[in-house]
């Protein structure tokens, strides 16, 4: 079945993401840049959410793009399970980032939280905001599930999956 290769591929990709994550964490703790409590004024979580999207977010998301949208059509993950997709680089960029919409914003619940960020207690509003983020990447997988060449982001930006 296809959906589950497509899965299984972004699941290897997920990899990917968390090791860029994790060279990250280590390139902040090695310069020094680790600041000890997380930011309480706007223009502190502001700055920190962009730099945040900016190292994290806007990489994730050119990588999944270029990647699909040049070349073989392919991330890492596809290329291993050997499945492609069918997009020129501007419908890719669109395709991931309809993907990518419900991961940012949780992003921007968790940095605009009254108080501090990834430290104080979420209230209701911004855990509902991160629910209906998590319900999204759920329709978005359930999509793939149930159309297996051609998930909610395929259709939005006119791409398909083969292989």
């Amino acid at each position: 079945m296809i959906a589950l290769r497509r899965f299984a591929a972004f699941g290897i990709d997920y990899g990917v993401v968390v090791a860029w994550g994790a060279a990250l964490f280590l390139a902040t703790i090695a310069t020094g840049s680790v600041d000890s409590a997380p930011p309480t004024a706007v223009s502190g979580k502001l700055a920190g959410h962009a730099f945040a999207f900016a190292t994290m977010t806007l990489p994730v998301w050119l990588y999944f793009s270029a990647m699909e949208g040049l070349g073989k059509h392919a991330t890492l993950g596809k290329r291993v399970l050997r499945l492609s997709v069918q997009a020129n680089l501007r419908r890719a960029m669109l395709r991931n980032a309809v993907r990518f919409v419900p991961w940012e914003i949780a992003h921007i619940a968790i940095w605009y939280v009254p108080g501090r960020p990834f430290a104080d207690e979420m209230p209701a509003f911004n855990l509902t905001i991160c629910i209906v983020a998590m319900a999204l990447a759920l329709a978005i997988a359930a999509s793939v599930v149930i159309s297996g060449r051609r998930g909610l982001h395929d259709y939005l930006a006119g791409t398909t999956v083969s292989g």
